[in-house]
């Protein structure tokens, strides 16, 4: 689902068109819409973890590698194709000595890209089409929880409820938060 998607489906939650059907964009709607897109998404990817992959780009003399824009936290890190904890952290950058040569990709979870006014209406959301069918129920109830006279509970409810069935799909395709009690751990 696009953006624009996104908008027009919040204008016809909302009931925002005019009596020959077309749509009638409310400033101050539109001037929030963005914003609150940006905040359900997030919190979608907080749940529906995102991941992306970088490949290192070696040159002579370096040794640490910055992450990527939207880094969230490190998957695995693959040398030569295998998982791999031989290298270090130092101020969120990955340290690898100049002596190794290896392919190394780094798989991390990856916060969404901000939407902002000036993103375009084209722009597809990162998170799944599920994930994404969720978006205008929490733009809609933000859009009236001050309003006295709309209740925003119905689309807050949805909202919640999509939520927890996206963390039901995450926990049956094995992606739900994991713990590792180390303190019994060998060294």
């Amino acid at each position: 689902m696009t953006l624009g998607e996104g908008k027009e489906k919040v204008y016809k939650l909302l009931d925002e068109h005019s009596s020959g059907g077309e749509v009638a964009h409310d400033a101050d709607i539109e001037m929030k819409m963005a914003d609150f897109f940006d905040i359900a998404q997030k919190k979608c990817a907080q749940v529906e973890r995102l991941t992306g992959v970088m490949t290192l780009r070696r040159k002579p003399g370096r040794t640490e590698f910055p992450m990527p824009d939207g880094f969230d936290g490190l998957v695995a890190v693959w040398r030569d194709g295998e998982t791999t904890n031989r290298y270090r952290w130092k101020n969120g950058k990955l340290v690898v000595p100049e002596s190794d040569t290896a392919e190394i990709q780094v798989e991390y979870f990856k916060t969404p890209a901000t939407i902002n006014g000036n993103t375009q209406d084209s722009e597809e959301f990162e998170v799944s089409e599920f994930a994404a069918q969720l978006l205008p129920f929490y733009v809609c109830a933000q859009n009236l929880f001050p309003d006295l006279m709309i209740d925003y509970r119905p689309y807050l409810l949805e909202w919640e409820k999509g939520l927890q069935e996206l963390e039901r799909r995450q926990a049956e395709r094995g992606g739900g938060i994991r713990f590792v009690n180390t303190f019994y751990r060998r060294s």
